[in-house]
């Protein structure tokens, strides 16, 4: 199982693109992301696109597109200047909210220090660090990048890392060294299936 990352491998390393709408650093506005399915103010399987766009700002793409469980529509923000999101993947942007049956279903956030975990964990955070605020151990799967996923009856949070290296040959073994890379929030009743190891 492959996590799709065709079009959008490089956006982690891009130059930040414009404005993400989120609020000045010092903004009164949370951008907590919670395993039962919290992001800010917003709620998977509440949330409709006008809130959407009232909590993070006039998005950079707005596309309607169709993934392996249903149609979707996603607000996307730091995206490259003509974004498309190819059918069934993942929308070229560092931030994007996916809505499905017109709430939200899916949010994810790579590379953007604005969000963190509600146990304390950013994007950034090192893998050592990211271990003792979770009580997990990051593993290497046989096909993903490392990662940890964290459960809810309403939603799993999946916790990407990059860098850092194996203890072992196999897969299984630890993740030594590296940091928080991404989040993936997904709904379980309105993932837009665009996502693999996620």
């Amino acid at each position: 199982m492959r996590w799709r990352r065709t079009a959008w491998t490089g956006i982690v390393a891009a130059a930040f693109l414009g404005p993400i709408g989120l609020g000045s650093p010092g903004a009164a506005v949370s951008h907590v992301i919670g395993v039962g399915g919290a992001v800010g103010p917003l709620q998977l399987d509440r949330s409709d696109r006008a809130q959407v766009i009232a909590y993070a700002g006039r998005p950079d793409a707005d596309i309607r597109s169709r993934g392996d469980a249903s149609r979707y529509e996603v607000l996307g923000y730091g995206c490259p200047q003509h974004v498309r999101s190819p059918l069934d993947s993942l929308i070229d942007c560092r931030t994007g909210f996916y809505l499905v049956r017109g709430k939200l279903g899916l949010f994810f956030a790579l590379a953007h220090t604005h969000y963190s975990e509600s146990h304390g964990v950013a994007i950034g955070t090192a893998t050592g660090r990211a271990e003792q605020l979770l009580h997990r151990k990051v593993y290497l799967g046989p096909h993903c990048e490392p990662w940890l996923e964290l459960q809810s009856k309403k939603a799993r949070l999946a916790i990407f890392f990059d860098g850092g290296n194996s203890n072992s040959y196999q897969p299984g073994g630890l993740l030594v060294g590296g940091h928080v890379d991404a989040f993936y929030l997904h709904s379980r009743d309105r993932d837009p299936g665009v996502t693999d190891c996620s």
